[in-house]
């Protein structure tokens, strides 16, 4: 039977802030519970890892995320993984959703959410999370990282090179565009946050990163009660509509 591996990139200061934490005590408890194996990474001067973590010799820069994604594909491949669902610190995952999407990839090389902006991208969006098989994971160690600082770019560079057609799903979601992960929806990831173009800053008023919602999301996930993000959005719409000259 085919088996998977979740492998999260991340940097020291997140573990140091305590993010490391908040996984193992949300999604990655679940993931435990339901024996799904999953790691964080980190890179840079090697010290003392907690549970589930591992390190790399790359910096442990945002800067460094294509190698920490090309180490995550061959520490797969190593462990013999059939596939690897690839994610950040800041993506969270209802890992029941993703055990049951798992049995309906198996023909895929890539999957994940390739329309995260509303628009054909070309790549799975990274911190949303998507899935690569084992043989498009040998091509990711065999080509290395093309000098990308994004590592989703980088998989969409070797697609494309590859004519790789890849499987789009719109479950996994960005910056809770599509409500999220809630007992409401069927949606499987979603991406608490992201400094592309100030997004948050600019459209929610929100400036800095909080791991709590990882806590929010999965309680959202078993009662749909709201988070943090979910009002913010509610209380912006009128302001969001008129800067799209929206009428109703």
């Amino acid at each position: 039977m085919p088996n998977f591996l979740i492998a999260i990139s991340s940097c020291h200061d997140d573990a140091d802030h305590g993010d490391h934490d908040v996984i193992r005590e949300t999604w990655g408890k679940v993931a435990d519970d339901h024996g799904v194996e999953y790691l964080i990474n980190v890179g840079g001067a090697p010290r003392e890892l907690a549970e589930h973590e591992i390190h790399y010799d790359v910096d442990d820069s945002w800067l460094s995320l294509p190698l920490k994604t090309v180490a995550n594909a061959r520490h797969a491949l190593d462990h013999g993984y059939d596939f690897m669902f690839q994610g950040f610190r800041d993506t969270y995952i209802s890992i029941p959703r993703l055990v049951e999407a798992f049995q309906h990839i198996q023909g895929e090389m890539v999957a994940g959410n390739l329309y995260f902006h509303g628009a054909w991208e070309g790549y799975p969006c990274g911190g949303s999370g998507y899935w690569m098989r084992a043989d498009f994971l040998r091509l990711l160690v065999n080509e290395g990282t093309g000098n990308h600082t994004s590592e989703d770019i980088m998989v969409g560079d070797i697609m494309k090179r590859h004519n790789v057609i890849p499987y789009h799903d719109s479950r996994y979601d960005h910056c809770s565009m599509r409500g999220g992960v809630s007992l409401h929806n069927a949606n499987i990831t979603n991406h608490l946050w992201t400094n592309y173009n100030q997004y948050f800053q600019r459209v929610l008023d929100i400036h800095n990163w909080n791991s709590d919602w990882l806590r929010q999301e999965q309680k959202k996930e078993l009662t749909g009660e709201w988070t943090d993000q979910d009002r913010a959005y509610m209380a912006r719409i009128p302001q969001i509509k008129t800067g799209l000259g929206f009428i109703e």
